[in-house]
């Protein structure tokens, strides 16, 4: 699968990079040809955060501006670390799904070499799989939010690559969400748009049930609106769940 997956064809199809320039970035060195550009907002004496891994075709620092970061980090409770993918922003790399998976590991190390002893992992849309991938390498992790994410990375390539159904299995047995999740306890939230029409409301079914009986606390808000605008429509309601999850992982 991995042959698959460094296509650079397919994974021009799959990936839109933002590039812009980013002052004050957090660089994570990943190797001698990667260094991701991330956002690190901390204050002092704070020693937990929440790692966000954004969506395709978005950024860190429109997140670093966004009301959930200003959720987050109300009254200095929370630092947040935006993470960025190669190819976006200022980072540097080959972009493709592999790297994006295992990159997860390194800006999870990161975080925790700044002294956090607490983490949270968010993950949007793509975000999810680095999310998911985050709970594999790093056993600490004390809680995870997933807006809008897939629960199979065949639905996410198969959006734009054609797949012939050995494929569709090979890369579901490559990235094994029963396997990545099995050791994790901790609580989840799920956030999902009803009209999602590009991740349907079905992947955030499976991920509850994925996770239900599994880990301590599961919820599930089944948000008004699609794929893009779940934040907008239910900005108040959205806010109020990660506020309460927040507190509640504590």
């Amino acid at each position: 699968m991995k042959s698959l997956l460094d296509n650079e064809d397919l994974n021009g199809k799959i990936f839109f990079p933002v590039t812009y320039e980013m002052e004050n970035s957090y660089p994570v060195r990943v190797d001698d040809t990667c260094t991701l550009h991330c956002k690190y907002i901390c204050y002092p004496g704070v020693k937990r955060a929440v790692v966000i891994f954004y969506g395709n075709g978005e950024c860190a620092e429109s997140y670093a501006e966004s009301e959930l970061v200003e959720e987050i980090t109300r009254a200095g409770s929370w630092n947040c670390f935006i993470a960025e993918y190669r190819g976006y922003g200022m980072s540097t790399g080959r972009l493709n799904i592999v790297n994006v998976l295992s990159d997860a590991g390194k800006v999870m190390e990161a975080v925790a070499q700044e002294g956090n002893g607490k983490i949270v992992v968010f993950g949007r849309s793509l975000g999810g799989f680095s999310a998911i991938q985050s709970i594999s390498c790093c056993p600490g992790v004390s809680g995870v939010i997933l807006e809008s994410a897939y629960s199979c990375l065949s639905d996410f390539i198969a959006k734009r690559w054609p797949l012939t159904n050995n494929e569709k299995q090979g890369l579901d047995d490559f990235f094994n969400y029963p396997e990545k999740v099995k050791d994790y306890h901790n609580p989840v939230l799920l956030i999902h748009g009803l009209r999602d029409t590009l991740v349907p409301f079905r992947h955030c079914t499976a991920l509850h049930q994925l996770f239900e009986g599994r880990s301590e606390r599961v919820i599930m808000f089944s948000a008004r609106g699609g794929h893009n605008n779940v934040f907008q429509m239910n900005s108040e309601s959205y806010l109020g769940h990660v506020r309460r999850f927040l507190r509640f992982v504590g």
